[in-house]
């Protein structure tokens, strides 16, 4: 039993999440507090900014020309909120695994 117990703490302390991006991919993309072009703005967003997609809506519009659904994102900034999907470019889903060790934590990306 007793060479098991360092697998077991192994595995108790590692954790491991997927994150899913997007970038976006207009001149300017705007952050707004919920699903709606009327809805207040929290930021602008410039062209090749990467956000980490928390969700979509089932909220859908068209918007010049191009049909997508509002998106809840988060920047790397930590700032929240809704920007329009179709103006969004899909990006490689990552995984992120962290090893916690006696000298700290490790994080690998996949």
């Amino acid at each position: 039993m007793q060479q098991f117990l360092p697998l077991i703490l192994l595995f108790a302390a590692t954790s491991a999440f997927s994150q899913e991006l997007v970038e976006v991919a207009t001149d300017v993309l705007i952050l707004r507090d919920s699903p709606s072009r009327a809805s207040k703005i929290i930021d602008k967003l410039k062209n090749g900014e990467i956000l980490k997609k928390l969700a979509s809506t089932d909220v859908v519009e068209v918007i010049d020309g191009k049909t997508g659904p509002w998106v809840n994102v988060s920047t790397f900034q930590n700032k929240k909120g809704y920007v329009f999907g179709g103006y969004l470019a899909d990006l490689p889903t990552y995984i992120c695994i962290t090893l916690k060790t006696h000298s700290g934590e490790i994080s690998l990306l996949d």
